[in-house]
């Protein structure tokens, strides 16, 4: 199989320096075109085209892998701040808890006969106690 290249003279301009396109001859023409037609020459050109799609393909894969691994670590951001706020929130909600049960410990009536004012709070701790579960 031999390889066709177009050769460039030089031609010598004052003070310039470019190349001139070589024009091929008949012969060599002919050659060229019967080098495009062949089937080697078809399959090698298929094949170069195949193995640019796959680079393309490769690439294009390793930078959806790496949105990917971007959004992950975005996600896990997000989770991370999500669980901050819930923990916040449960001590929150504990700290409450704490304080409407001082309320009735601190009040005048006792276990077995409350106040309306404990009777209500009491009520709500058990509602929301029996909602949780």
């Amino acid at each position: 199989m031999a390889l066709f290249t177009i050769h460039y003279s030089l031609s010598l301009k004052p003070h310039t320096l470019h190349p001139t396109p070589y024009t091929l001859t008949k012969k060599e023409a002919k050659m060229n075109k019967l080098a495009k037609c062949c089937p080697e020459a078809v399959w090698e050109k298929r094949l170069r085209g195949n193995l640019a799609a796959i680079a393309e393909i490769r690439t294009d894969s390793l930078n959806d892998l790496e949105i990917m691994g971007a959004d992950f670590r975005h996600l896990g951001v997000v989770v991370a701040s999500v669980e901050r706020n819930y923990q916040a929130l449960l001590e929150q909600n504990q700290q409450m808890r704490d304080l409407l049960i001082g309320m009735v410990d601190e009040c005048y009536c006792w276990q077995g006969n409350r106040c309306d004012r404990c009777a209500r709070i009491l009520q709500v701790l058990a509602d929301s106690n029996c909602r949780s579960f």
